[in-house]
């Protein structure tokens, strides 16, 4: 399927990802306008979680 070195890319690239959005999400909820902005926030918060599970199905492939 895939082996250590491309489980752990993927594991990182879904942690770099992951924490992007987040940086993303804070920035728009911290906003004053952040009520016109409630369905990107909710869509982001999504992929973010995605990407968080990604993440752990990577580590747990890679045995760590």
């Amino acid at each position: 399927m895939f082996d250590q070195l491309e489980l752990h890319l993927i594991r990182d690239l879904a942690m770099d990802r992951k924490m992007n959005l987040e940086k993303v999400i804070n920035e728009k909820t911290s906003h004053p306008l952040k009520h016109q902005n409630l369905n990107e926030i909710n869509r982001l918060m999504i992929e973010s979680k995605k990407f968080s599970e990604l993440h752990q199905k990577a580590l747990i492939l890679a045995g760590e």
